[in-house]
Parts: structure tokens; C-alpha cells; sequence
């Protein structure tokens, strides 16, 4: 099994989350990534078959079918949820301190071109609004003026 994962176990899936349980063929079908698990398990315990590498099988056959965007070999870092706090708690703080200045459009428009065509932009993240995975902002980072980004593309 390869190391590549789900990148966001939250998000939906088109034509929803399933998986063939490799033992005995049945297709296990749910509306979401915990349901999944939850069901796959039932299915290997009530069968009497081991249940150590099912959340393993649901990533790698998830991502075998994966449409472009929804998995990730983890080659590319991903913003860790304190990091993200801290960065939005200074961030903000800078916006409230700046008295709520706002980029202007053209600055945004130049920013969201640059975030658009990165590699660490994750466009299916926040429902589909986009988050940067070195440092977890979302768009709304692109109108704060002091703000930069992270790798030094703006």
C-alpha cells in the first residue's frame, strides 16, 4: 500500500465513498468517509476477517479512483491546525491593527492569479474556496495588505 491519502476526509466525493472489500467482493457504499469506515468494519467483523488495514484500503482504493485533487502522496507540507490558528490569530490582529484596510482590487486580482497556479494551493479545501497548505489561509488573506505570502510569491 503507498503512502498516498485522502486530503480531506470531510470533504464529499464524486459519486460518494465506496470501496470492494479485497476478501469478499462487497461493495461497501456511504455517504461520507466516517460512515465508510464505520460500515467497512462492520462488514469485516460480521465476516470474521481482520480489521487492521481497512482505514489503509479505504485511502488507496479512494485515491485509485481519485478524479484530480481529492488525494495526496504527502510530498507537499500541509499547515498544521495550530499553525493555522496561530496564523490567522496574527493576522488578524495586523487587520484590526491597520484599522481594517483592505487590498485593493487590482492587488487582489494579482494575488488570487499567483495562488490560483501554485502548487500548495489546495482548490478543493474549504468546500471548494481554496486554502494554502504551508500556511492554511484561505482567500480572505488575499485583501489583507499587510499580509504575505509564505513562500514569497506576493
Amino acid at each position: 500500500m503507498g503512502d498516498t491519502r485522502i486530503r480531506d476526509i470531510f470533504m464529499g466525493w464524486p459519486g460518494g465513498f465506496w470501496v470492494i472489500d479485497p476478501d469478499t467482493g462487497f461493495k461497501v457504499e456511504a455517504g461520507n468517509y466516517k460512515v465508510l469506515k464505520a460500515k467497512w468494519l462492520s462488514h469485516r467483523q460480521s465476516n470474521n476477517l481482520p480489521v487492521t488495514l481497512v482505514e489503509s484500503w479505504i485511502h488507496e482504493q479512494m485515491c485509485a479512483r481519485d478524479p484530480g485533487g481529492y488525494c495526496t502522496d504527502g510530498t507537499v507540507p500541509q499547515a498544521t491546525i495550530p499553525q493555522m490558528i496561530k496564523n490567522a490569530l496574527v493576522a488578524g490582529a495586523k487587520y484590526v491593527a491597520s484599522g481594517g484596510a483592505m487590498a485593493t482590487p487590482d492587488v487582489v486580482a494579482k494575488r488570487t492569479e499567483i495562488c490560483n497556479g501554485c502548487e500548495y494551493w489546495d482548490r478543493y479545501a474549504l468546500g471548494g474556496t481554496g486554502r494554502c497548505k504551508v500556511c492554511g489561509c484561505s482567500k480572505i488573506k488575499l485583501h489583507m495588505p499587510l499580509e504575505s505570502c509564505p513562500k514569497n510569491k506576493w
